[in-house]
This record gives structure tokens, C-alpha cells and sequence, in this order.
């Protein structure tokens, strides 16, 4: 490869020796010779390429001509193809333009300058003082237009304004460069230095402004392949970046890099057996150069193009050099933590890997390594914990935890606090105490003192492995959200010391967690976590106890997610298998990163570690990697795509010139099979830009274009096209222009408008023949059809307007509510579309003997003026009762002429009458005169019936929405009255139930000769009696009579069941006499506690009864220790009868709740917990009946 270029418009031109190609990103063009076509290059071997300030595309070949290539047209035009010998090119190393406009050659047999007026190229050697026969090199050209030459003597520099030469035989400045004797390889100009290289293997770098002169010299690498008998590399001066570093080449050892900010060279060594490494194939190979306009960098050599850009390089690996030689600490990082003074500490979990300890710019400090180890995993970590100001802990392979002392920098192994556990994290928790993630033993605390670690590994619901591995850890006040390996995310109480909730995939829950295993928890914000899952990312609502899942289908890179963090921005950063990327929060937006930005090892080994600055820390297989999210701009818009290539049926058709002067291109009907091929010229960016195509005429929509860039489209119909394309980049930027490209397929020559308009003449010359002997007849006819088509226009104009019309009142009606508003409406608007004097609507008054004015429009145009001069109508009377009498329509042209005619405010000479009708039945009718006689027509007759109809319909549509409110309110009055008939028998039914029980209770007590027992508990009774009696007709009471009911009933059955049972009653902090609930309410629940669980149990019997308010209720709980209600049924089904006998106690207070949450629309139910114990066996029931607290007494 022997040059680079990069055009104006972006696509970069590549010189070889197999020919000329032109890149666009994704794909190359190639240019051969051809010696057979004179618009062709007439050899392959490629020396040069220049772009002029004309934007002409210059061509220098090795041993031949030059050329300027035509874009536009693919073709070639050769400079010695019609000129004499004497200025005919003979191979060109270098292609130059002044600051006026010249072109210059560096030519193999001299320099040489352009005629433009002649195109041809005259050699100026014995002009500038020069021999003709001189060996010559390159070239370069100052800001002075001076031309500095590269000669086998020596380097000479050519002043054209002053016609000077200046060399070693004339140097009155005493130049230094002029006095190296060597052979000069080549010149570089850049600022105010001159570059030059030797055939004696001698950079050297000339300072303009000091007259100075500096040399160097680069060692060949020692031990490689490269290795030969010289010492020295041969240097080859490239080019300059535009941030004034100058690119050197060294072919056998690989690039130099001298950094004018800091007057130092940077080498880049050659490694071919290293990925996205600089690769060279040979050590006779030579380089090339190209910055490309985005500051890419085109390394071209025998091995291809090597790509790199510094500038878009957004993560950084790091390798920590040790000491001040080339020993570096490579191998697989575990963990990192940032110390008080800014100091890091990064583990390694390989052996003899240990800790290494850094400043903030990662420059080595000190390695520790455990003394006296023995085992081989002893220095190898998994993970580090500051244990206080001056010690660290670092668990590690051996199941053991690593002391590392930061005063005295030494480290000891501790094998007691990891009871025998790998430990995969640790955190300090709010207290103070230390909590640690257990590779197989769940979570542990620790005990300093003894240097023990206590052991919880009761994990909720667990997975039937023996294994309860913690993953990860997040210390919350009073909770820690554990992370674990396939038993989801688990909840510890810190208080209980337990296990007490968990959160694992349900299938069926869309809103479950993604997956069971954990890998990291980070929190969001006060009601956010999110979650690294083997099922993508995992935001926890922790409120809501919701899931949202970001998986691979929503853009991630991978569904592992290793390691998050939280940017300043309140982006977050996962860490996926083999890629980063970047979750915006809140829209979901993804961006993913590769090698592209700088992730060359993306084998991650642990999780990303945020420093107090806000950089990123990520541990890979052989080092780590840094990262500023603060740096990382948001990516700007991708340039506007280009169209590369037009083929038809694949022959190439240019159309550069097409594009850039907006024309069309013209195909043939017959070329109707087209593809197109784009590309934005974002070379580094290329394959991240996506592409969107429209051929609009074919396609409704944009297309995304496949991994090809190029839209195919086939069997094309004639017409004309406007092909589209746009591109966007990895955020979904869109390019700010459109790229655009006009088609147009012409017809066949029998579709085109000469041929028709040939036929077309032919038929009317045949055509005139044969019509001329009808044409008498033809005439005649089409003067009929003149008046018939006249009639049909009067008739369509007729018609629309009273479509029109009547569609202005339908919808002028619509949203009219009563009926005086429709009447209004219709009279106000009727007479200014049909220009009639005056119009009245009547309508029946309310017991229907007579049509009474309700609308009008004229000189009665309100209420108030309709009541001033009232005129009603019964029937019979004038034309309005004729109408009531007849239901029939009426027109009279001349009322002066008609005797039912009766005069109202004044006398008018036409008048229309129209019945208004629903069903047939007479609603109303309108009246309407003019002034004019002969004035109405059928049509308007026609419009006033529609009209009439509107109204009518209007107005029954009013009364019938008036009759159904009437009927809702009715129905919700008879509602209300059966909800308290239903309450009150349910009241009643629940009387003689518990009445029931008490007598049976005090009949026990008499069978069993118990006297005294059965006294109490008849006196007890006879109260409690008094007291239900007295309450029943009640709805409410108040909590206070509730309870001493309750107590009394307490009573009552501790004393039939022989004190066998022992029970409670609390009330927080409620006024009892304040607060009212529904009578009789809890008896029944206390009751089955007492008869169905406590009676049939062995031991200690309990029952308690609470009554607390919490958030604007009232709570009352039913709490027991009995057998619980599962074992209670299997009892009671053993018993004889038990189908027969049917509980109404709680059935008919359940239905009283319900009965009471509808008719007071507030929350009235009831929950029931079977408690459970260690055992997981039934341990009693407690029951809590949920009220409000502001119910109000409405019948006592």
C-alpha cells in the first residue's frame, strides 16, 4: 500500500500496487487499468493521490503518467496520453499545490509544474537551477510557497519568488539541514518545523525559529523477528495529526509518535499476535498515513489498514507497571476499593495475585502478598473490605481472610472469621456490624470479639440444592436485600435475625422478578433498586413490589448482567456478558459500547467498582478498565448518508453529479430493476449507523436497510421516483439532512405522448369522416342532452342545498337540552338560509286544546315579545288550524286570495304551514310567511318537512331522557328501602341465633347439677339479654356497649366451659362511647373461636380481643391459640349429622358486612389468618374485622 486520501466529501481513496479503490465505510470500489481503454488507468501500481482546491482528484503512478480522475463518470484523463515526449511523466512520488493554485510533481526523472492553458506538465529542473539528470525524491511546500526537494545530495529548497536555489553549495543563512550529506528520504512541513529522514537511518527536526537542529534515532527491538545486522530502524517520515503530533514509521519495529506538547517520542510497537494490536507483515514493508476528518488514524501497510481513534476512546484499559522497568501486573482483576486519601487497592484473583496498591492516576505503589502462605489460592481474592482506618480485609480462595495492615503494610492470613466459607462480599451495616456473602452457607455476621461469624442460611421457599449462595448484599435500616444464586432475591430481618420474605420468578406474574439468580444491588433511589440478574437488568419497585425487566428484547447486549452502578445523571451502567451499556431510566433508551471505544478486553470478572470522582472501575481477564460517564457525551447526529452506488441489472451507473446538481436520473422502461447502495462516511463509526430508506411511489413507509446498505427494487412500472435515505446512530439520532435522488423510467415509445397524439390524430381524420353524414342528427341530439343536463343541474343544485340545509340543522340541534332551545334554535337560523319574512312555531299547550306560540323569528324574535301579543290557535282556526285539523301540509301563494288566512302582527301574501309529527301523533306545527306572493315551492315544502321531523324527533328524544332520570331516581329511593328491610331482618335473624346458644349453655349447666353456676349464669344472662334486646333495633351502638356485651358473654361461656379457657380485652387509645359500630357484630366470630377452636384443644386456651384505629379505621382483632380452622372442619364432618346442621352466626354477619359497605359506600370487611408454627402446623386463627371510624347512629 502506497498512499492515502481522503476527499471532501469523506470517502477515502487507497493506492496500491494492484490498483486504485475507493472506501466508503463498508464497502470498496475499485479502479484497474486497462490498456485497451484510453479513459482508463494504463497501469495498477498507485504512487499518489491528491485533491486539489478545485476538488480535481489527482492520480500518480509509479511508472507512468498522472491522471485526474472524473467521479462523475468513472473516467480517467491521462496527461502524457497527447503531448510530446519532453512532457510525458515518468513516475510521480508526490502530487503538491501552492498557495496560488500550481500543481507540482515530484516526479522519478525531476519536479515538474502544471500548464494549465496546454494540460500538460513542463519540467522545471534547470529552472530552478537544477541538473536535468538529477536524482529526485519528494517534496514539501512552506506557507512562503517555497519548494524544499528531496535529492540523492542533499535537501535543496527552491524560493520561485526570488528564482533562488539553496542548498550545501549555497547556504548564505548557514541552514543546518543543507549541511547533512546523506541522501534525503523524505520532507514533512509542519508549523514551524521541517522533518526530514535519511538514507543513513537519522530522523531529524528543524526548528524555523531557533535555527536549531535536532537528530534522532530508533533501536531496532532486541529478540524479535525484525532483528537484523543494523542497529538503527530506517525511519519514514508520514504525516502530521491536526493536534500537531508527528506520525513516524519505523517498518521493522512499528510507529513513532512525537508529542510536540511534551517533546517526547511515544512508540507503538508492532504485535501481530495480539488482537486490535498494530499488525505488519513484513519487515520490507512501508507505511502510509491518513487523519481522516473524524481524527481517525489509517495506518496503510503490507498487512492492510490498521484503524485507531485516540479521541473517540472512552474506556481505558489499564495495566499496572510495576517499579520503574517493564514488569507489568497483568492477569485476571477481582475487586478495587478507594482508601480515605485518595489511594487505590486492586485484587487480583490469581495466584500469587494479591493486592496492589495505587494512586489515583493508577501508578504503582506496592504489592502485598500474604506472609509465610502455603496454599496456592491464599493470594488469590475475590473481593476487599476496609475494616476501619488502618486494616482491609481480603477474603480469598483458601476459604480464608486476609489481614492487610495500611501502616505497616503487611498482610496475614485470618482462617477463623470465614468459617470455612468462600466469602464473595462484605458491607458494614447501619449499626456498625459487618455482614458478609457466603459462598455456600447464606448470610453471615460477625462477631469480632471471639472472631466468629454467625450463619443464616433459612432461606425463604429454597431451591433443592444444599448450596445458599450469597451473590450480593445491600444493607438497608433495619433489612438486608440479599442476593442470591437461584433462590431469588431474599428479605433478612436484622431485628428477628431471620429470613422473612423473598422474591422469585412466577411465570404467570408478567411483573415478577426475571430470574433467581442475583448478581448485584444497587439502589436507585429511596423507592427504586436495581437488580444484575442472569435474565437482564431488574427495576424493583419496592412500594408496589413490581418488576420491570430490561432484557435483550428491549436492546441489551446480553441478558447476563454481572455489575451496575449509578451515574451522576441517574443513568445506569451494566455490566453485560462480553459488553457495556447504558440504560436510561426513564424512557428505557440503551447504549451499548465495544472496541470501538476503547473495550479491548471485554472478559469481565467482576463488578464496577464507582471512586468518589464518578469513575467507573470494571475488572477484566488481564486488568481493568476506567470510565468518566461525565465524559461521555451524548453521540452527535450521524453525517448525511451518500449514494455509493446506482446499479441497473448491476451495471454501475454514476449519478455524483446527478446528486449534487438535484437533476434526475433518466432510465429506460426496460431498465426498471434498480439498486441502490449508501453510506454516511462515519469510518469509525460505520458500523453503528443504521439506514432508512423510502422510494416514494413503491414504499408507504421508511425501510431499515440490512447489514448491505443498499435498497433493491424490481419490475419498476414507468413514472417518476423519489428515492430517500437518512441514517441514525447507535442513540437513534437521526442525520440532520436527507439524502435524495430523483428516477425517472421513461415509457415505451408507444406510451409516450408523440405516439399517442400520431394515433389520436389518425382516429379523429377517420373519425371525421364517418361523423360528417350524422352530423345534422348528432347535434340535434346533443341539444337535448344540453337541456337535460341543464334540468339535471338544476335538480343537483336543488338537492344540495337542501342537504345542506338540513344537514346545519342536525347538527345545530345536537346539543340542545331542552325543548325551548330547540324551537329558538330552529327559528333563528331558519329564515336566513331560505329568505323568508317571518316564521312561528307552535306547539300543544299542556292539556292539548290549543296550539300556543313557544318560537319565532321576526318581528316577534323573543319570549317577551311573544307574550306582549300572544295569537293561539285551537284547531280550525286560520291556516295553523287547518294544519291541526288535517296533519297535512299547506302552501298558499296568495293569502289575499284564501279565507283561512288570519292576520297576526301584519299582513303577509304567501305562507307555508308544515305539521310537526312523531308516530303520527300532531306535536306542533310551523308557520312561515313572506312578503312576497307566489313566494314558497315544493322545495321548500320539502326542507320544512325534514325539518318538522327534527324537531320532532328532537324533542321526543328530551322528554324521554326527562321520564328515564325520573325513573333512576325512583329505582334508587326503592333501593334504599330494601337495604334497611334486608339489615333489619338480618338483625333479627341473629338475635334468636345467639339466644339459641346462651340457653343451651345454661341448660349444661343444670343437667350437670352445677346450682351455683347455672345462678351466675342465669344473672349474667338475664343482663346480657336486656342489653341484646335493648340494642337489636339498633343499627350502630357504641363500641363501649359492644365490649360490655362481649365481656358479658366472655363470662358467660368461661363459666360453661369450667374456666377453661382465658381471655383478654385491649382497647388502644379509642374513645369507646365516641366511636359506633354496627350491633352484634363480633359475637359471632368470638363464639367459633370459642366452640370450634378452643374446645376441641389440649392445653393452654386463649382468646383476646383488640380494638385499635390506623389510618381512619377501626380495627378489631379476634386473636386465638386453638386447633385452627382446617382441623375444626375435620372434626365437626366426623360428626353425626353435620350435613344437616348448617353455622348462621358469621354467614349472616359476612352478609351483613356487605349489606352495610354498599349502603354507606365505605370499606366493611373482614380478614382471616391461619396461623402457622415452627412446625408448619395449625396454631389458632386470628381474625380482624376492618370498619370505619366515623360511622354516624341513624336510628337511635
Amino acid at each position: 500500500m502506497s498512499s492515502l486520501y481522503q476527499d471532501h466529501d469523506g470517502y477515502i481513496w487507497i493506492g496500491t500496487q494492484a490498483g486504485l479503490q475507493r472506501y466508503d465505510g463498508t464497502r470498496f470500489k475499485t479502479y484497474l487499468a486497462d490498456v485497451r481503454d484510453t479513459n482508463a488507468l494504463q497501469t495498477d501500481w498507485i504512487s499518489a493521490i491528491f485533491e486539489d482546491s478545485k476538488h480535481r482528484l489527482w492520480i500518480g503512478t509509479d511508472h507512468g503518467a498522472p491522471y485526474i480522475l472524473d467521479r462523475a463518470s468513472g473516467k480517467f484523463y491521462n496527461f502524457n496520453l497527447s503531448v510530446p515526449a519532453k512532457y510525458k511523466v515518468n513516475g510521480t512520488w508526490r502530487i503538491l499545490e501552492d498557495h496560488k493554485g500550481n500543481i507540482w510533481i515530484a516526479g522519478h526523472e525531476g519536479y515538474y509544474k502544471l500548464d494549465e492553458k496546454n494540460r500538460r506538465f513542463v519540467k522545471r529542473n534547470k529552472n530552478m537551477g537544477l541538473k536535468d539528470d538529477l536524482v529526485t525524491g519528494s517534496m514539501a511546500i512552506d506557507r512562503e510557497d517555497k519548494l524544499w526537494l528531496c535529492t540523492v545530495n542533499g535537501l535543496v529548497c527552491y524560493d520561485p519568488k526570488n528564482r533562488k536555489l539553496y542548498s550545501k553549495n549555497y547556504n548564505p543563512q548557514q541552514n543546518p539541514l543543507f549541511e547533512i550529506n546523506a541522501s534525503i528520504e523524505s520532507v514533512l512541513i509542519d508549523h514551524d518545523n521541517i522533518w526530514i529522514t535519511t538514507n543513513l537511518r537519522y530522523l531529524y527536526r528543524y526548528d524555523l525559529r531557533s535555527n536549531k537542529l535536532n537528530n534522532y534515532h530508533f533501536k531496532k527491538k532486541i529478540g524479535n523477528i525484525f532483528e537484523s545486522m543494523t542497529d538503527n530502524e530506517q525511519p519514514q517520515l508520514l504525516s502530521s495529526k491536526a493536534n500537531g503530533d508527528i506520525i513516524i514509521g519505523l517498518p521493522g519495529r512499528g510507529l513513532a509518535t512525537y508529542h510536540a506538547d511534551r517533546d517526547v517520542f511515544t512508540i507503538e510497537e508492532i504485535d501481530n499476535t495480539t488482537e486490535y494490536a498494530l499488525h505488519v507483515h513484513s519487515i520490507y514493508s512501508s507505511f502510509c498515513m491518513l487523519e481522516t476528518s473524524d481524527h481517525s488514524v489509517m495506518i496503510g501497510s503490507d498487512g492492510g489498514i490498521n484503524i485507531s481513534n485516540k479521541e473517540k476512546q472512552i474506556f481505558y484499559p489499564h495495566q499496572i507497571q510495576i517499579g520503574t522497568g517493564n514488569q507489568v501486573k497483568s492477569g485476571r482483576v477481582s475487586d478495587f476499593l478507594e482508601l480515605p486519601d485518595g489511594n487505590i487497592l486492586i485484587s487480583y484473583y490469581e495466584q500469587s495475585g494479591g493486592v496492589i496498591k495505587t494512586n489515583h492516576l493508577f501508578n504503582y505503589q506496592n504489592h502485598y502478598l500474604a506472609e509465610n502462605a502455603i496454599k496456592k489460592g491464599t493470594d488469590q481474592i475475590w473481593s476487599l473490605f476496609q475494616r476501619d482506618d488502618s486494616t482491609v480485609w481480603a477474603p480469598n480462595q483458601e476459604k480464608s481472610i486476609l489481614n492487610l495492615n495500611l501502616k505497616n503494610n503487611r498482610i496475614r492470613e485470618d482462617k477463623n472469621l470465614s468459617q470455612n466459607s468462600i466469602v464473595t462480599t462484605i458491607q458494614k451495616g447501619t449499626q456498625g456490624e459487618i455482614w458478609m456473602g457466603l459462598w455456600s452457607k447464606g448470610l453471615g455476621l460477625v462477631n469480632i470479639d471471639n472472631k466468629t461469624v454467625k450463619q443464616f442460611n433459612s432461606f425463604l421457599n429454597p431451591e433443592m440444592s444444599r448450596y445458599r449462595r450469597v451473590q450480593s448484599i445491600l444493607v438497608d435500616f433495619g433489612k438486608i436485600w440479599v442476593g442470591t444464586f437461584q433462590n431469588g432475591l431474599q428479605i433478612f430481618d436484622i431485628q428477628k435475625e431471620k429470613f422473612t420474605s423473598a422474591y422469585k420468578v412466577n411465570e404467570r406474574d408478567t411483573r415478577s422478578i426475571s430470574s433467581n439468580t442475583i448478581l448485584d444491588i444497587i439502589r436507585y433511589n429511596q423507592d427504586t433498586l436495581i437488580l444484575a440478574t442472569e435474565m437482564g437488568v431488574n427495576i424493583f419497585d419496592t412500594k408496589k413490589n413490581i418488576f420491570t425487566a430490561i432484557t435483550t428484547k428491549d436492546g441489551l447486549p446480553n441478558n447476563l448482567v454481572l455489575g451496575l452502578m449509578k451515574d451522576e445523571n441517574g443513568d445506569i451502567w451494566a455490566l453485560c456478558s462480553g459488553a457495556i451499556c447504558r440504560i436510561n431510566i426513564h424512557h428505557f433508551g440503551i447504549t451499548s459500547y465495544d472496541i470501538n471505544d476503547g473495550i479491548i478486553d471485554n472478559v469481565f470478572s467482576g463488578r464496577i467498582y464507582q471512586l468518589k470522582s464518578g469513575i467507573g472501575l470494571i475488572a477484566t481477564s488481564n486488568g481493568f478498565i476506567s470510565f468518566d460517564p461525565s465524559e461521555i457525551a451524548a453521540s452527535l447526529p450521524p453525517s448525511k448518508p451518500r449514494i455509493t452506488g446506482f446499479k441497473v441489472f448491476e451495471k454501475e451507473r454514476m449519478v455524483d453529479s446527478l446528486i449534487s446538481k438535484g437533476k434526475p436520473i433518466y432510465l429506460s422502461y426496460s431498465e426498471n430493476s434498480i439498486k441502490i447502495e449508501f453510506a454516511s462516511l462515519d469510518l469509525w463509526e460505520a458500523s453503528r449507523v443504521k439506514y432508512y430508506y423510502m422510494l416514494e411511489g413503491v414504499d408507504e413507509d421508511w425501510v431499515k436497510a440490512g447489514k448491505n446498505q443498499s435498497a433493491i427494487y424490481n419490475q419498476l412500472n414507468n413514472g417518476k421516483y423519489l428515492f430517500k435515505v437518512k441514517s441514525a446512530n447507535r442513540d437513534n439520532i437521526f442525520s440532520e439532512e436527507i439524502t435524495e435522488l430523483q428516477i425517472v423510467i421513461l415509457p415505451p415509445f408507444w406510451k409516450t405522448w408523440w405516439f399517442i397524439f400520431l394515433i389520436l390524430i389518425l382516429v379523429i381524420v377517420i373519425a371525421y369522416s364517418l361523423l360528417k353524414a350524422r352530423e345534422r342528427n348528432l347535434r340535434a341530439i346533443d341539444k337535448e342532452k344540453i337541456k337535460v343536463e341543464q334540468l339535471n343541474a338544476i335538480q343537483y343544485k336543488s338537492e344540495l342545498e337542501h342537504e345542506q340545509i338540513v344537514n346545519y340543522f342536525t347538527t345545530s340541534l345536537v346539543d340542545k337540552n331542552t325543548v325551548d332551545e330547540v324551537l329558538w334554535d330552529v327559528a333563528n337560523n331558519l329564515i336566513s338560509r331560505l329568505d323568508f319574512t317571518d316564521c312561528m312555531l307552535y306547539l300543544w299547550n299542556e292539556d292539548k286544546t290549543k296550539m300556543v306560540q313557544r318560537a319565532s323569528y321576526g318581528s316577534k324574535d323573543s319570549a317577551e315579545r311573544i307574550e306582549e301579543n300572544r295569537f293561539d290557535v285551537i284547531s280550525g282556526q286560520g291556516l295553523v288550524g287547518y294544519v291541526i285539523q288535517t296533519k297535512q301540509p299547506i302552501v298558499v301563494s296568495d293569502t289575499s286570495l284564501d279565507a283561512r288566512y288570519r292576520e297576526d302582527d301584519q299582513r303577509r301574501f304567501s305562507e307555508i304551514t308544515v305539521p310537526i309529527l312523531y308516530n303520527g301523533e300532531l306535536m306542533g306545527v310551523i308557520d312561515s310567511e313572506h312578503a312576497e306572493k307566489n313566494f314558497f315551492s315544493s322545495q321548500h315544502m320539502q326542507i320544512l318537512n325534514t325539518i318538522a321531523t327534527l324537531i320532532a324527533n328532537k324533542i321526543n328524544s328530551i322528554w324521554a331522557e326527562n321520564t328515564l332520570q325520573h325513573n333512576k331516581i325512583e329505582i334508587h329511593r326503592m333501593n334504599e328501602q330494601l337495604s334497611n328491610a334486608r339489615l333489619e331482618a338480618l338483625r333479627s335473624q341473629m338475635n334468636p341465633h345467639f339466644i339459641f346458644n346462651s340457653l343451651n349453655a345454661i341448660q349444661e349447666c343444670i343437667l350437670t347439677n352445677n346450682v351455683d353456676a347455672a345462678y351466675e349464669y342465669l344473672s349474667k344472662f338475664s343482663k346480657l339479654q336486656r342489653m341484646v334486646l335493648n340494642n337489636s333495633s339498633k343499627e350502630f351502638i357504641t363500641l363501649g356497649s359492644e365490649l360490655e356485651m362481649l365481656q358479658l358473654y366472655l363470662s358467660l361461656e368461661s363459666l360453661r366451659f369450667s374456666q377453661s379457657f382465658t381471655y383478654n380485652i385491649e382497647v388502644d387509645n379509642i374513645d369507646t362511647n365516641e366511636v359506633y359500630v354496627a350491633s352484634m357484630l363480633i359475637q359471632p366470630y368470638v363464639e367459633n373461636a370459642i366452640w370450634h377452636g378452643l374446645r376441641n384443644k389440649e392445653g393452654e386456651k386463649m382468646i383476646s380481643i383488640r380494638c385499635k384505629e390506623e389510618d381512619g379505621k377501626l380495627k378489631i382483632i379476634i386473636d386465638d391459640n386453638g386447633i385452627g380452622r382446617q382441623k375444626a372442619a375435620m372434626i365437626k364432618a366426623q360428626k353425626i349429622g353435620y350435613q344437616q346442621h348448617e353455622s348462621k352466626g358469621t354467614v349472616l354477619t359476612e352478609e351483613r358486612m356487605k349489606l352495610l359497605s354498599i349502603k354507606y359506600q365505605a370499606e366493611v370487611h373482614v380478614e382471616i389468618i391461619d396461623k402457622m408454627n415452627e412446625n408448619n402446623e395449625p396454631s389458632g386463627t386470628t381474625i380482624t374485622i376492618i370498619l370505619p371510624n366515623d360511622l354516624e347512629p341513624n336510628n337511635m
